[in-house]
């Protein structure tokens, strides 16, 4: 027997080995698609400057496995001239069909460079759009419109952008081997952001060992509603081994919706009175109204004095007018008008003979001491072990903030919020949508001018929160009058339509029908309402279809649309569910979408 195919029931691999293996087909059941458009080797090695594809590689078994539980085609095959074994697997796995290449090699003398290429993906059609796991969606430039995250690398997609119709590759990658030895190049496909580059790629092995190693795993599976179809079922892979029970503990959910963050540099006359020697909070509480109200107030009042003797960060508690104390009293005062305070911990402080347990002891001593509501960690993309533990036997509720991204699985499990330090459009960051419940309110201290309407413009188009931060330390940047009013104004928004913004479902890049658009999705959890967050990135009015509603109302079902931004009533909703209406330049529109049953 020389032919073979194996499927899932919506996708199918076919192989010949008639004349060496060669992959025939990827059909795709549901739709009746061929997704090869001509026959090509599964997998092409270089060695030496020399091509070596599959089919000049000895076959030596060809063979499906079968039994109660699993399936799986498995080739192998023997390159005589190099002495390099490769095992071809191709196994049912739920939703997948997962290909696997392993290869070994026990050289004639010395073990030489080899690269692999795996042609598969240039014999897809044409029509096809390429959506890379680094580079779903590129920006007018070129550079990705999306910030990534190592940890959890989004798949990548083929799909025919009329129909939908598509193939979803995951790409699984071994986070706890970064830094170390590995063998699987899984990770070099992940990090390219460019088409030409993924479909002509070349991999450099490390065949050091005649065992067969893992070099390549890719896991096709079928998409028929299109990319967001794609995006959402890895979402829901990612989020299904996850532990979400921090952001579900009751003393915890009111950080969730402290939208509106401020960094008060202490000696700043932005809140230090320095005649009278106090800190004037009302007075900086009552300017906040301007920006539509701070929920959290960052107290920073260590650098830059920090440094200048022999002090440390713990020290300068007493030095803010009353000590501890004074601290109590400002809570005191920001609690009185709905607002929670954090103090800083900066990491950068710690000496030579100060412990991990000299840390935590510090650190639990601000909380047993003062009023306060969290701490926030200066710089930092995780907290130091058994901090958070330390912190909740003490007071429960008090909440801990990074200021950057987290930057592991695991404290995105455990620590319930960051900032997010970006300011370019049209961009967000990837975690904004697989965690909607990980609160990360927008900022870029640095930025001035018609920086901080960007900055402003990323907050909405993302559906986050904002963090003002005005006096750098003794710069001062502040926002002006119309600044001020637009991100009141974005607050509002943002709290009328919480559930619909933060629902489970959130999607960036959503499919759009104009190259120019860029779209976010936001879904409330009753189905009854989603709001579209459209950029337009082009120079020139965008007209006509904007994108298509997904997924379909049902036939007792009313859409009703509404802009909220702009105050534009020039969007309706066409056949087939196609919102359409006129983009403006460089312009944020919010369209908010009604499903109501028919009377």
């Amino acid at each position: 027997m020389s032919k073979f195919e194996i499927d899932n029931g919506r996708l199918c691999f076919r192989f010949d080995t008639a004349e060496g293996l060669c992959c025939t087909g990827i059909y795709q059941k549901e739709t009746g698609r061929e997704w090869l458009t001509e026959p090509c080797v599964p997998f092409i090695f270089e060695i030496c400057g020399k091509s070596y594809p599959a089919d000049s590689f000895r076959i030596r078994k060809a063979e499906l496995l079968e039994d109660k539980r699993d399936r799986a085609l498995v080739f192998e095959l023997y390159l005589e001239e190099w002495n390099i074994n490769v095992r071809l697997s191709v196994s049912v796995r739920e939703e997948c069909l997962a290909f696997l290449i392993q290869a070994g090699a026990d050289w004639p003398g010395t073990p030489r460079e080899v690269y692999l290429q795996i042609p598969l993906f240039r014999h897809f059609p044409e029509c096809g759009q390429w959506h890379l796991s680094a580079n779903p969606r590129p920006k007018p430039d070129g550079s990705p419109a999306l910030e990534l995250h190592e940890e959890f690398p989004l798949p990548v997609c083929c799909i025919e952008p009329d129909t939908g119709h598509g193939i979803m590759m995951e790409l699984p990658d071994y986070p706890e081997f970064t830094g170390t030895w590995n063998q699987n190049r899984n990770r070099q496909l992940l990090q390219i952001t460019n088409r030409e580059d993924f479909l002509h790629h070349n991999l450099l092995l490390r065949l050091q060992n005649k065992e067969a190693a893992d070099v390549a795993e890719i896991h096709f599976s079928s998409v028929t509603e299109g990319y967001r179809e794609a995006f959402f079922r890895y979402k829901a892979h990612i989020r299904k081994d996850m532990d979400f029970s921090m952001y579900e503990k009751e003393d915890l959910k009111w950080y969730r919706k402290a939208l509106y963050h401020h960094l008060a540099f202490a000696y700043s006359e932005e809140i230090f009175h320095y005649d009278t020697q106090t800190f004037e909070v009302d007075r900086l509480l009552d300017a906040g109204e301007e920006f539509g109200g701070y929920d959290i107030l960052v107290l920073w009042f260590v650098y830059p004095r920090l440094g200048v003797d022999a002090r440390k960060q713990w020290d300068f508690c007493d030095d803010i007018p009353g000590g501890i104390e004074g601290i109590n009293e400002l809570c005191d005062k920001a609690h009185a008008r709905g607002v929670r305070v954090m103090l800083p911990y900066n990491p950068w402080d710690a000496g030579d003979d100060e412990s991990l347990t000299d840390t935590l002891d510090h650190i639990a001593g601000l909380v047993e001491k003062t009023r306060i509501d969290g701490i926030w960690f200066d710089t930092m993309d995780s907290v130091p072990k058994g901090c958070r533990e330390r912190i909740e036997s003490i007071r429960p509720g008090v909440i801990c903030c990074l200021e950057v991204t987290p930057k592991v699985r695991r404290t995105v499990e455990e620590i319930t919020g960051s900032w997010n330090q970006r300011f370019r459009m049209p961009e967000g960051h990837v975690l904004r949508y697989l965690f909607p419940e990980h609160a990360a309110p927008m900022t870029s201290r640095w930025r001035v001018a018609e920086k901080k309407d960007m900055l402003i413009r990323r907050a909405v188009f993302n559906g986050t929160g904002f963090a003002v931060w005005q006096d750098v330390f003794g710069a001062w940047l502040p926002f002006d009058k119309e600044q001020k009013a637009v991100l009141k104004k974005w607050k509002r928004i943002l709290l009328a339509n919480y559930d619909t913004y933060f629902g489970k479902d959130s999607m960036p890049l959503y499919p759009v029908l104009q190259e120019a658009l860029y779209v976010n999705a936001f879904y409330n959890d009753s189905g009854e309402e989603e709001i579209y967050s459209v950029y337009n990135a082009s120079e020139s009015d965008v007209e006509g279809p904007l994108f298509r509603i997904y997924p379909a109302p049902a036939d007792d079902t009313v859409l009703q649309i509404e802009e909220l931004w702009e105050g534009n009533g020039g969007f309706s909703i066409q056949q087939e569910k196609i919102v359409s209406g006129t983009i403006e330049p460089e312009k944020i529109y919010i369209l908010k979408i009604k499903r109501r049953k028919k009377v």
